[in-house]
């Protein structure tokens, strides 16, 4: 790969970290090392930007999902186009790692390349998902804010009949993990990948918070690893589906409440996680008798057993 540094293997939640600093000169005066948190859409990536941005060695935009290096369709995405806007974003960082998370950069086959053209010497972060559990979420979260109302199995025919070419809609292929790895992998080098997966982030947080901070080459510390985000939640009632689901009336919450007070209403008050719809049995069938040969290459790949096992 043209990727640089030390060490060999991919970095997995468990990993030590190689022993240089790579540095690339954003702006003239600050020397910073850069990562960026790729995927996969409802794979974690929240939750690990929550995290990492409580580390005082760290910057990370506000905003997360910037969008700027893919071509998503806009959608209500407010991608971020021009160069010195992306740039203005991190103008005031002072902090020694500067990073982003934008799930859908993953997906994309040309993003690798635009993001090694512009900073060669970044680290990439990926965290995966069970794909069948990962399609549901993603369905779910579609028919919260980009609904079409059609039922799981036909956006699964739609998907198979490539009318999907966008990390929002083809579902199937944000699950196809296998060739997305391997273009970070060989772009950057497998030794400035690190690999994770939302199950472990839910098994073992402290484990995976650790093994992230010694890949950045920062020093290890405590986070709050309690802190999760965009979990599934069913409104309670007709004013939990305005607060829950009327685009407006969120971005109103996200601009003037804490982020821990929302989350305390979304799942106390307005809106309850334990009534998520359930999977049908055909459809996970169907699910794993497409995704079974991308997760035994992408095993191969990683070397090293994937935390689902239906593909076996």
């Amino acid at each position: 790969g043209r990727g640089v540094g030390g060490g060999g293997g991919v970095f997995f939640f468990n990993d030590t970290a190689t022993n240089e600093i790579y540095t690339l000169a954003l702006h003239d005066a600050l020397p910073i090392s850069n990562f960026f948190l790729v995927g996969t859409t409802k794979g974690g990536t929240s939750t690990l930007h929550r995290w990492l941005e409580q580390h005082p060695q760290i910057f990370l935009p506000a905003r997360k999902e910037l969008h700027y290096f893919c071509h998503c369709p806009d959608r209500g995405l407010n991608a971020i186009r021009s160069s010195d806007e992306y740039e203005g974003i991190f103008s005031s960082a002072t902090q020694p790692v500067v990073g982003e998370a934008t799930p859908c950069y993953m997906y994309y086959p040309d993003v690798a390349d635009a993001i090694y053209a512009k900073f060669p010497s970044s680290r990439i972060l990926i965290t995966l998902r069970d794909p069948v559990e990962r399609f549901w979420s993603h369905y779910l979260m579609n028919e919260v804010y980009l609904p079409t109302g059609l039922p799981p199995e036909e956006i699964v025919d739609m998907n198979l009949r490539d009318e999907a070419s966008t990390a929002l809609d083809d579902l199937i292929g944000v699950g196809m993990y296998h060739d997305q790895v391997r273009r970070f992998m060989s772009v950057f080098g497998r030794e400035n990948v690190f690999v994770t997966f939302l199950e472990d982030i839910a098994a073992e947080p402290t484990r995976v918070s650790e093994a992230i901070q010694r890949f950045l080459e920062i020093p290890t510390i405590d986070l709050d690893t309690t802190q999760r985000d965009k979990q599934y939640v069913e409104p309670r009632n007709r004013v939990g589906k305005i607060a829950l689901r009327n685009p407006r009336v969120r971005s109103i919450g996200v601009a003037i409440l804490p982020w821990r007070v929302r989350r305390f209403l979304r799942t106390r008050i307005l809106g309850d996680p334990g009534r998520k719809p359930v999977m049908s049995e055909a459809l996970r069938e169907r699910l794993w008798s497409l995704y079974r040969s991308d997760s035994v290459d992408l095993e191969a790949l990683l070397k090293r057993p994937l935390p689902w096992s239906r593909h076996r």
